[in-house]
């Protein structure tokens, strides 16, 4: 399950630059792995173009209370399924409806669509590690539950959002679940692609970035795909 993507490239343009300006690699291996501030750019509008709708989410963690932000697509049909996407590294909910995959994913499957951007996305609060952001994921799959009663919810995740939504679909409520770009985990995936160099990131940043989909698919009984594209 070993898949990289855009998550590679920026990773390995962080480690250059801590080689050639400076700085503490955690502080680089965090911004390479979560890239919020170039990928925020991209600005998620106050208002959702229509017919997308949204919601924020009050999410707790440890002292701090979270905003988490939500778009999502309803079908006439309110028993259709509907499918919770999690995105990539580099995308927030502009880059998403920019491409289409509302759209896309409504349109292709006849599903309601629900996607949310990770703290620091868009225009979610907070600060992206793996706490925050399966915090921002298990409060958008009970809000999606509570929303869309009479729906099949499945899940669809691309590279970290792979990494993600494996975590969350042992839940109970999840009935089928696709991943694509997935990996085993973040530290598997480093050492493959960079070998020697992963030991210059403190042990404290893979301890808050585990992302073990391997681990976390012993615990999923829920119909599921996974492909490396």
């Amino acid at each position: 399950m070993k898949r990289f993507g855009l998550i590679s490239i920026v990773l390995v343009a962080g480690l250059f630059l801590s080689a050639c300006c400076g700085g503490g690699f955690g502080d680089i291996a965090t911004r390479a792995i979560y890239p919020f501030e170039s990928v925020n750019r991209a600005q998620v509008p106050e208002n959702p173009p229509a017919p997308l709708q949204q919601q924020y989410l009050s999410v707790t963690v440890g002292t701090e209370t979270l905003r988490i932000h939500v778009w999502y697509f309803t079908q006439a049909d309110a028993t259709k399924p509907v499918v919770i996407y999690f995105h990539g590294n580099g995308e927030n909910l502009a880059t998403m409806q920019r491409a289409g995959t509302f759209e896309k994913i409504a349109s292709d499957f006849g599903t309601h669509v629900v996607g949310f951007d990770y703290p620091a996305y868009g225009r979610s609060t907070g600060l992206p590690n793996q706490a925050t952001i399966l915090a921002a994921a298990s409060a958008t799959l009970a809000w999606t539950k509570q929303n869309f009663a009479n729906s099949p919810i499945h899940l669809w995740g691309w590279s970290l959002g792979a990494a993600v939504a494996s975590q969350v679909a042992s839940s109970p409520d999840v009935k089928k679940f696709a991943l694509t770009s997935a990996w085993s985990s973040l530290k598997e995936l480093a050492n493959e692609l960079f070998g020697g160099l992963v030991g210059l990131v403190p042990k404290e940043f893979f301890d808050a970035n585990v992302w073990d989909s391997t681990i976390a698919a012993s615990t999923i009984t829920a119909f599921g795909i996974v492909t490396g594209k």
